[in-house]
């Protein structure tokens, strides 16, 4: 069972929404669990496996665990366009897991682009990626939480996106509770994964 977690450190807290008006919280620009859709995401696939949502987030792999075999893919999800003419720092936050990555086959990227206009090819991008951490199960979340950069604070068409891509192996990318939220956070660098939730005589097989 993944489930979000409700009791976690600031700056994260609930994100988002307000459960009983639905109204979004001030300074939330973008909140987003993937627990059963996209929502204000849209995935874009190049070639291969497309983004989906499976085990309560986004996910993202080229492998198929029926087949054993890996499809070479190349894979966005994309938030939807948010105005941050008004912000004077804004950071990026997410719970995630990452395994069996590859150097030179695989590669899983934070990106952030003002000129977003339905071609991921004709629209600049820039990396704020920083440190991903790989995991060792299936069960530990890790927190990732990054700034913006100054290149598109101010700018009122922001959009965030997470990229994947394969060759002959695949890293499998698991994200929940996806935020951009107005403020300023640490490097992640120094983060502590999140633990998972137990239940006693919970069953797990990968």
């Amino acid at each position: 069972a993944f489930n979000a977690c409700s009791d976690v450190p600031a700056p994260y807290g609930i994100p988002g929404q307000d459960s009983d008006s639905g109204v979004q919280e001030e300074g939330t620009y973008v909140d987003e669990s993937f627990t059963s859709e996209f929502g204000t995401f849209t995935p874009v696939t190049e070639k291969g496996t497309p983004w989906i949502i499976d085990f309560k987030t986004a996910k993202a792999t080229g492998y198929d665990s029926s087949s054993k075999t890996t499809t070479e893919s190349k894979g966005w999800l994309i938030s939807e366009a948010f105005d941050l003419t008004n912000s004077t720092g804004a950071y990026v936050a997410f719970d995630y897991i990452l395994r069996y990555v590859r150097a030179g086959q695989t590669e899983n990227k934070v990106l952030v682009s003002t000129d977003y206009f339905g071609d991921v090819n004709q629209a600049t991008w820039i990396d704020i990626t920083g440190t991903l951490t790989e995991g060792a199960d299936w069960n530990t979340f890790y927190e990732y939480a990054q700034n913006l950069p100054s290149e598109v604070i101010g700018k009122n068409h922001v959009n965030v996106a997470l990229y994947y891509s394969c060759t002959t192996t695949s890293a499998t990318w698991e994200v929940k509770n996806l935020t951009v939220k107005e403020g300023q956070v640490e490097a992640t660098e120094d983060n502590e994964p999140e633990a998972p939730e137990t239940t006693e005589g919970l069953f797990s097989e990968s």
